[in-house]
């Protein structure tokens, strides 16, 4: 690492990218780059009882989750692009939700966070209201999101703040989001900190 330094003071560039990948691939211990991890895909559907988010390694094994637990299939990524919306299956009335002081109102998850523009990388489905999405991993972080209107009958509102404090900036949303650069002129990427259903 001292070498590298050295190298970059020098103006030896070529060699410093070169040293970076090599990092990256073999990943020096206390060096702190590390290669960057797969994408998961979560649910927040048991956190009230459990505390955590539900995640899997593919989309695939998310929603297979999600049917398996609620008896509603959501739409795959692929599928959503071709403007698929519905669902098969219904959680009211299922008992698959228990009421807590969180929960969105609708018993329907109403919004897909995604940690990349044009609904790229990590992402998590969410069925209840968050003061503070850095509890569970997801403040400042997201940069796309898909909306579930048709389903929940709400659109969602996020906030920049914790606890929905509107001071720093906020908007809300009855459409997808392919990139939070630009909501309507302003820059919300990665500063996401707080969200819930609207209205």
């Amino acid at each position: 690492m001292h070498a590298l330094r050295r190298l970059l003071r020098h103006g030896q560039r070529q060699a410093f990218a070169l040293g970076i990948s090599v990092m990256l691939v073999g990943s020096l211990p206390g060096s702190g780059f590390a290669a960057r991890a797969a994408p998961t895909y979560c649910h927040d559907l048991t956190y009230p009882t459990t505390g955590s988010l539900t995640c899997f390694s593919t989309e695939a094994e998310q929603i297979t989750d999600i049917l398996q637990r609620t008896g509603v299939r959501v739409p795959t990524r692929a599928e959503h692009a071709r403007g698929m919306r519905t669902v098969v299956g219904s959680l009211k009335g299922s008992g698959a939700l228990h009421p807590s002081p969180i929960a969105s109102h609708t018993g329907y998850y109403y919004v897909t966070l995604w940690e990349n523009i044009n609904y790229g990388g990590s992402g998590i489905l969410l069925y209840y209201a968050y003061n503070n999405l850095h509890s569970i991993g997801w403040g400042d972080r997201t940069s796309s999101s898909y909306q579930w209107y048709d389903l929940s009958g709400h659109c969602y509102e996020v906030f920049v703040n914790i606890n929905y404090d509107t001071s720093a900036g906020n908007f809300a949303a009855c459409a997808d989001i392919p990139d939070y650069r630009n909501v309507n002129g302003y820059n919300f990427n990665d500063v996401i900190s707080s969200i819930h259903e609207w209205p």
